[in-house]
């Protein structure tokens, strides 16, 4: 048997520690290449020219410095070697689109830059640049998909894209995707659904996502919704706005809400006018509260006195006729007759012509039924429910709860006003009280 050399088992050895110190070595070389890729992409292919990611990252590091033409060329020939050594990076094929973009050929730059796109969702700029392009175009072709990829991505691109976003959203063909993308319910959809509300929007456009989304079973929330139905002035066309409102609705109303909605203050789950809106101030309660002598809720109202306020108003769906408006009231200790008070009236939200107002008068420890007679005119524009105080001299706050409004039809007469001092509403019920008795006891 032939034995071994005494070298050759150190040759061996020699060889495979060569061949760790080499693997080592280009171990080392990446692992650097890749650590400075990004802090110092110039050094990282220095290290290991042909790294593709440090190429890819170069090409992003030139085209944010570059100046002149050389510069951009310079881009671009990295940007390909960039890609030809790493596919599946973003970055060198997006730098490529800018430059094309830049020398003028931005039908090429959107095809290259779609591409980088398609690579990496979270690529932010590429995303971004084909948004802006089709919002400068006009494009609707998958211009939801790129907004709902930067929004989810930059809250503050939010200013500038959910603006144009509702712009495009006029376009019919936009409703489909939009609407099923916020059936997902992406973080951004509450703010975008309130820009969708002011007045740049197109109301049918508006109308009908509101209408998909119910479909889709993900309604718009009051909150949602809210400040598109702020846009009702009372000059429009009351009754479309209260149909829509009904139909968005998440249930429908309960019985009893047809003319005077959630008169009994237990709340419901829908957008102002034509549901209580409250106007809270500094010295001004108008919220829901416990009832103070019984089950359930009723309206709490306080306020100081010093100056006239609006606690809350509701717009009414009301044909001209005669109608009996009922409350109930409740106080802990007396306050002035009329100090608090309900009023139906004619016009908007800022001119608004009285057509009788109920003038509280509590009883002390006890709910009270307190009711008038009002005739709403033919030509009545968007008739409004008005909780109000009036000015005085009080030192201490008025407080006072309300429950059970309603108004019904009546074939009775409303009293006239004499020809020298026309009385109010409230006075003329007080001097008839016996022969209205007929119309409290009715349910």
């Amino acid at each position: 048997m032939t034995e071994m050399p005494e070298h050759q088992p150190w040759g061996r050895r020699i060889v495979a520690i060569a061949l760790v110190m080499l693997g080592t070595a280009l171990v080392l070389q990446t692992s650097l290449a890749l650590a400075w890729s990004r802090t110092n992409p110039l050094l990282a292919t220095r290290i290991s020219p042909g790294n593709g990611v440090a190429l890819n990252w170069l090409a992003n590091f030139r085209m944010l410095t570059a100046q002149s033409d050389a510069d951009m060329q310079a881009v671009l020939d990295t940007a390909k070697m960039a890609a030809a050594r790493a596919p599946l990076e973003a970055e060198a094929v997006r730098s490529a689109g800018f430059v094309i973009a830049a020398r003028g050929d931005e039908a090429k730059a959107d095809r290259i830059i779609g591409l980088a796109a398609k690579i990496s969702k979270r690529d932010y700029f590429s995303h971004a640049w084909l948004l802006d392009r089709k919002f400068r175009l006009n494009r609707v072709d998958g211009a939801v998909e790129e907004a709902d990829i930067v929004l989810r991505q930059r809250v503050s691109s939010w200013p500038v894209i959910l603006p144009e976003l509702a712009r495009i959203t006029s376009d019919h063909r936009v409703i489909e995707p939009l609407a099923q993308t916020l059936a997902t319910k992406p973080y951004w959809r509450g703010s975008f659904l309130e820009a969708l509300g002011t007045k740049g929007s197109d109301q049918g456009a508006t109308y009908a996502l509101y209408r998909r989304l119910v479909a889709l079973k993900a309604p718009a929330t009051t909150l949602e919704q809210q400040s598109w139905f702020y846009r009702f002035d009372g000059k429009t066309d009351a009754l479309t706005w209260y149909q829509r409102w009904l139909s968005l609705l998440p249930k429908p109303l309960p019985a009893g809400n047809s003319l005077v909605r959630d008169g009994g203050f237990e709340g419901l789950d829908a957008p102002a006018p034509f549901n209580w809106r409250f106007y809270p101030k500094d010295g001004t309660y108008a919220e829901l509260s416990k009832n103070p002598d019984g089950p359930g809720k009723s309206l709490y109202l306080s306020f100081e006195g010093t100056r006239a306020t609006d606690f809350a108003v509701q717009s009414l769906i009301l044909p001209p006729g005669n109608y009996v408006l009922s409350a109930k009231v409740f106080a802990d200790d007396s306050i002035d007759k009329g100090k608090i008070g309900l009023s139906i009236s004619c016009g908007t939200f800022v001119a608004r012509e009285r057509l009788g107002k109920l003038d509280f008068a509590p009883v002390s420890g006890r709910w009270t039924t307190q009711k008038l007679v009002v005739t709403v005119p033919a030509g009545c524009a968007s008739p409004q429910l008005w909780f109000t105080g009036e000015q005085g001299n009080a030192l201490t706050p008025a407080t006072l709860w309300v429950d059970d409004v309603t108004i019904r039809p009546t074939t009775a007469q409303p009293p006239k006003p004499g020809p020298a001092k026309p009385a109010s509403p409230a006075d003329a019920f007080d001097a008839s009280r016996e022969s209205k008795a007929s119309l409290r006891d009715k349910p």
